[in-house]
């Protein structure tokens, strides 16, 4: 009996030794077949990457055996998403090609295996680019996303040479002029003209977005269910219109992503539209205002704005790139200014408006008087200097005072008629 118990414990030993040899042998086995599977995995992916990459035109494996692998697979997802994105013909040369000194010939980098010659003349319009990329297995850069600033005179790479006109690069391939004057075109015009004539405007500096306004840049309020129309020309993911005013700010910004749009930069400054006329511009009489000289927009004509609402300045910003100034919380004279608000400089003295009942004479010698001295005589003789910034009306501050208290018709010094106190000229 002790010698048959035996025997089964021997056999059930043998027997858990054998399981548990193929218990291990079956572990091997599985790690050979997740390696291979791993090694097959990998070996595709780099299969796909170099059929990826011959495609593009580029044979990255040698270039990518000098770098980290970090490095290695941004240089690659670089490559990859110039292949799909919107591409910006306004360049001379393809993506990762050097442009020569000459500026129309281009030089391909060594990493390119194309079927073209490595150096070429790439001054092309944008169909005959288009062709090259499909001839010579290249791509353009990526066009940039951004919101264009459209208050620039000139295109991304076009001179300014005076008179509001801009020349274009020696590059540029397009089929419009090479001599444009922006000066003449309001913003929607020169959104029109960039995409008709295949060159850009800079983009805007990076700014805070602003989600309290109802539609995103250069979109159009419709209707009065937060309904937004999109520009002519919109080619993005998302329909012509659509429902984004009622938007809580998280939302809008996953639409910005979802449909390829920006919403506008938070204001710098409240702007004030009590200001009779843009800060860029010069009131004339009443509230009749003509561009100054360094306005840079389309508009050139005199516009009264006496009956204008808030609503139509905000329109006439839009139209004609000019803002109105900022609401100013607190005035720093400008005591740079010759004379005071109102007064007109004449042969270094300074001449009263035909308004003014201060104690002072008519005439002063406020010219040579340094910044204490013009900061004296405002209380003296009842006047303001104006603010710094250009922004000189401040009703608030000097409403009901005696220099600029009834009859103001004009922040500019000139010959005033006395009867109405209107400037009727201007010293140069």
């Amino acid at each position: 009996m002790k010698e048959k118990c035996e025997q089964q414990a021997e056999e059930q030993e043998d027997q858990l030794r054998e399981n548990q040899k193929r218990a291990r042998d079956t572990v091997d086995q599985c790690d050979d077949l997740l390696q291979g599977t791993v090694n097959r995995t990998e070996e595709a992916a780099q299969k796909r990457r170099s059929l990826q990459a011959s495609a593009l035109g580029y044979d990255l494996r040698d270039l990518e055996k000098t770098m980290s692998p970090e490095v290695a697979r941004a240089l690659r997802t670089a490559y990859a998403e110039a292949e799909g994105c919107d591409h910006d013909y306004s360049f001379l040369c393809p993506f990762s090609w050097t442009e020569g000194s000459d500026g129309f010939t281009c030089t391909a980098p060594a990493t390119y295996i194309g079927r073209c010659e490595k150096t070429q003349n790439f001054s092309l319009s944008k169909e005959e680019k288009q062709a090259k990329e499909r001839e010579c297995l290249v791509t353009w850069p990526c066009l940039k996303k951004c919101v264009r600033d459209y208050t620039q005179l000139c295109p991304t790479g076009w001179t300014e040479v005076g008179a509001g006109h801009c020349s274009a690069p020696f590059s540029y391939s397009g089929r419009c002029s090479r001599t444009m004057n922006f000066a003449e075109l309001s913003r929607p015009e020169r959104e029109r003209w960039s995409a008709a004539c295949d060159t850009y405007w800079p983009c805007q500096a990076a700014c805070k977005r602003d989600f309290s306004v109802p539609c995103p840049d250069g979109w159009t309020s419709i209707g009065g269910e937060g309904k937004c129309k999109a520009p002519e020309g919109y080619v993005g993911p998302c329909g012509p219109v659509e429902s984004v005013g009622s938007l809580d700010s998280e939302t809008k910004q996953l639409f910005e992503k979802k449909c390829n749009v920006l919403f506008p930069c938070e204001s710098k400054c409240k702007r004030d539209y009590s200001f009779a006329c843009p800060a860029s511009w010069r009131n004339v009489a009443l509230e009749k205002c003509l561009p100054g000289d360094s306005y840079a927009g389309p508009c050139r004509e005199e516009v009264n704005f006496a009956s204008r609402t808030e609503q139509d300045k905000i329109a006439f910003e839009e139209r004609c790139l000019a803002d109105w100034p900022c609401i100013e919380e607190k005035c720093e004279r400008d005591f740079t200014a010759p004379c005071p608000l109102e007064w007109a400089e004449a042969h270094k003295a300074c001449m009263a408006p035909a308004h003014y009942e201060g104690p002072c004479e008519e005439r002063q010698d406020f010219v040579g008087l340094t910044p204490e001295e013009k900061d004296a005589a405002m209380e003296t003789c009842e006047v303001f200097w104006p603010c710094k910034g250009g922004e000189a009306l401040l009703r608030d501050m000097v409403e009901g005072g005696p220099a600029m208290g009834r009859g103001v018709t004009s922040l500019l010094g000139g010959p005033v008629d006395s009867a109405t106190g209107t400037i009727v000229g201007f010293i140069s």
